[in-house]
């Protein structure tokens, strides 16, 4: 019997590829993984705009892993996010042509499948957590442009913010999305903007790290106060039809405002390399618990719509991992499944698995709850790079890894430990 071959694409920041054989992974890595660019997006065009490149190092190692050409690949699928001008802000949706043209050799366009990106963080989540049935929470700073009726009843193009979805076997269906007040008119975001991962950026940005750095934004939060959380959580209105959120509190995609940051509610953000305020530290809080807040909020209406005891989580959002245990904790749901890859490369591997499943109507396959899907190295390969870097390297042979590296501990000695393939997902 011929096997099948699946290759899952994301095109977005931390572009990346995934392939199944038989309906089973193979491979899954991020380019960041191939040519060592943290969140890579396959830079800029000679029009300045990004997310739109595919990953060309990821497409060839997931072909050299399952040992096959690209015309031996029975179906490819692609999700995208917004193409975007990080100097004016101006966007556009990408097209498949573009998308075929990228290819390192030609292939039949039948084979070429694009699916949302909302849905492709969806997949990347329902179908490794093995449950038979699950609600499915997608939260990140957006998704796809998608085209749908404005309130004068014209159509107009809005960007995926939140959805909830409701996986059962092989399918998943979208339930309920909730969009930006306004259409994007070609902009990443106007003053009715409404993205919880923006608005988690924003706070990110003001108290002086990089877009990307949430993760030490969640840990600075306990440092603060709770001053500022009636405020933060005021920016933020929800309710089962729609939700806001005030447009000085998510200024990193919009510059309506004048450029100051919160309106200029909290003074200057810090600059890097300054020492860290209690005004950083109080925002930080406030933007973290307004943030648990409104997702244990969300995450309540996708149990009352979907009637499910599984909840999976993915999106950039999920991997605030603070805000999972309050879900947990202050929801109804008794189990959740959150995708380690849940930023947008988890999206290639969400493709695969929907192609698989949905596309190609195969019986959905038990996937292996593993994140270390990526580059693996051969013993030669590791050996020539210790010796490369042998003045700072010393190997150690042992028959008990386990003992002789916390002995080593114990003596105060720095261990390298390297095993398996690299993970999928933040380190």
């Amino acid at each position: 019997m011929k096997d099948t071959f699946v290759l899952g694409i994301n095109v977005s920041h931390d572009v990346s590829c995934a392939i199944l054989k038989n309906g089973h992974v193979l491979c899954a890595i991020a380019e960041e993984r191939l040519n060592r660019i943290k969140r890579y997006t396959g830079g800029v065009d000679h029009e300045g705009m990004t997310n739109k490149h595919l990953p060309q190092r990821s497409i060839r190692y997931c072909l050299d892993v399952a040992g096959i050409g690209l015309a031996d690949v029975d179906l490819i699928v692609v999700s995208t996010c917004v193409v975007v001008n990080y100097g004016n802000y101006k966007t556009r949706p990408f097209t498949k042509e573009e998308i075929l043209a990228q290819f390192p050799s030609r292939v039949d366009p039948q084979k070429v499948h694009l699916v949302g990106h909302h849905l492709g963080h969806a997949a990347s989540a329902f179908y490794p957590s093995n449950f038979k049935e699950a609600a499915i929470v997608v939260v990140d700073g957006g998704g796809n442009l998608v085209e749908r009726k404005n309130t004068n009843n014209t159509m107009e193009h809005f960007e995926e913010r939140i959805s909830i979805l409701h996986g059962k076997d092989n399918e998943i269906k979208m339930m309920k999305q909730y969009w930006d007040g306004k259409p994007s008119n070609g902009f990443l975001a106007n003053e009715q903007h409404c993205s919880l991962g923006d608005f988690y950026q924003s706070a990110t940005l003001f108290v002086g790290f990089k877009a990307g750095d949430e993760g030490k934004t969640m840990g600075l939060a306990p440092y603060g106060t709770d001053r500022y959380f009636k405020e933060f959580m005021n920016a933020i209105s929800f309710d089962k039809k729609s939700l806001i959120i005030d447009g000085d509190f998510q200024f990193n995609k919009w510059y309506g405002n004048g450029k100051k940051f919160y309106g200029g509610r909290f003074g200057e953000a810090r600059k890097s390399g300054e020492t860290l305020r209690q005004v950083d530290k109080d925002i930080a809080a406030a933007a973290q618990y307004a943030l648990e807040e409104t997702l244990i909020q969300i995450a309540q209406e996708a149990q009352e719509t979907t009637k499910s005891k599984n909840l999976c989580l993915s999106g950039g959002v999920a991997l605030n991992s603070v805000a999972n245990k309050k879900i947990l904790d202050k929801t109804s749901f008794e189990h959740i499944f959150v995708q380690p890859a849940s930023s947008d490369d988890g999206c290639a591997l969400g493709n695969a698995l929907l192609g698989w499943s949905i596309i190609l109507g195969q019986e959905r396959k038990p996937q292996n709850k593993t994140i270390y899907m990526g580059r693996s190295y051969s013993d030669e390969e590791i050996h020539q790079t210790v010796k490369k870097y042998k003045r700072w390297v010393t190997p150690v042979e042992t028959d008990d890894v386990i003992k002789e590296t916390s002995r080593l501990i114990a003596q105060r000695h720095i261990i390298g430990w390297f095993q398996g393939g690299s993970e999928f997902g933040p380190r």
